[in-house]
C-alpha cells in the first residue's frame, strides 16, 4: 500500500509497533521459532489472565481497534471520514490456519502439511496484495480530489 501511495505522490511514513516487554519479548525474538510449542504455550496462563504486554508504539502509528467496525466507530468519534475498508483473514478456517500459522512459525516456510494434514499457505496471498493495492489507489484518489477542492 505504502509503494502505491509514493508512486501517487502521498508522503508515507512506516511506524513499525516493537514488543518490547521483557516478560515476553524474548520468546518471540527468533524467527523461526526455536520452541514452538513451548513458546506458544507458554503464552497460555497470561493470556487466560488477560495480561497485556509492554508494546512501543511510535507517535506516527494509529491507534487501532480490534476490527474494521472498531476502527470505523473510533475514527468518526474523532472527527474522521471513513472512505472504505478491507479485511484479510487467514485461509482454510479456524483449525487449519491455525496448523499452517504454527507450521510457518515453526519452520519459516510455508508446507503443503502439517501433522499429516494439507494446510493452506500462510500470510497474505497474491489476490490480498492486489486487494492492498486497489484499496490504496482509491484511497489515493480520494486525497487527490481533496487536495484539488
Amino acid at each position: 500500500m505504502g509503494e502505491v501511495l509514493r508512486e501517487r505522490e502521498c508522503e508515507v511514513q512506516q511506524a513499525p509497533i516493537e514488543f518490547t516487554d521483557s516478560r515476553y519479548a524474548k520468546r518471540f525474538s527468533q524467527f523461526p521459532f526455536r520452541h514452538l510449542y513451548r513458546d506458544l504455550f507458554g503464552m497460555i496462563p497470561a493470556q487466560l489472565r488477560g495480561a497485556t504486554g509492554e508494546i512501543r508504539i511510535p507517535d506516527l502509528a494509529r491507534d487501532w481497534g480490534i476490527n474494521l467496525r472498531t476502527v470505523k466507530k473510533l475514527g468518526t468519534a474523532r472527527g474522521g471520514e471513513y472512505f472504505d475498508g478491507a479485511h484479510w483473514a487467514f485461509a482454510g478456517g479456524q483449525i487449519k490456519s491455525l496448523l499452517s500459522l504454527l507450521s510457518y512459525l515453526g519452520k519459516g516456510e510455508n508446507r503443503e502439511k502439517y501433522l499429516g494434514v494439507k494446510i493452506p499457505a500462510t500470510n497474505l496471498q497474491p489476490d490480498d496484495l492486489e486487494q492492498a493495492r486497489t484499496f490504496a489507489s482509491k484511497l489515493a484518489d480520494r486525497l487527490a480530489a481533496g487536495h484539488a477542492a
